[in-house]
């Protein structure tokens, strides 16, 4: 099957399990193979609201891409939002650390 990118820009992307996730917002391709390299989807959901960037899933974890949606691999959602956190996190000073910053 041949897809333009008009077809799947924009397509509902949902994990093996089900769950929504979001819509296809772009992807990139490898320019010496010809294939794709990252797909990025614009979130949905609850997806959305720990996430403020489009959440990218590699080739690897795209499953399927069918007429209705793309589906991908169910731990990558999971794995990408804690990542993202740990990187909100570690950017946030702690409130101990405020607090102890206030009493010097």
């Amino acid at each position: 099957m041949i897809f333009n990118t008009k077809i799947i820009i924009g397509r509902r992307v949902e994990t093996r399990s089900g769950e929504a996730i979001g819509k296809v917002a772009s992807f990139d391709i490898e320019l010496e193979t010809g294939h794709l390299h990252v797909m990025h989807v614009k979130h949905g959901g609850l997806v959305a609201g720990l996430v403020s960037e489009e959440l990218l899933v590699p080739a690897s974890a795209i499953l399927e891409i069918t007429k209705e949606c793309v589906v991908i691999a169910d731990g990558i959602v999971k794995e990408r939002v804690l990542a993202a956190l740990r990187v909100d996190s570690s950017r946030t000073p702690s409130a101990s650390g405020a607090a102890m910053r206030e009493q010097v």
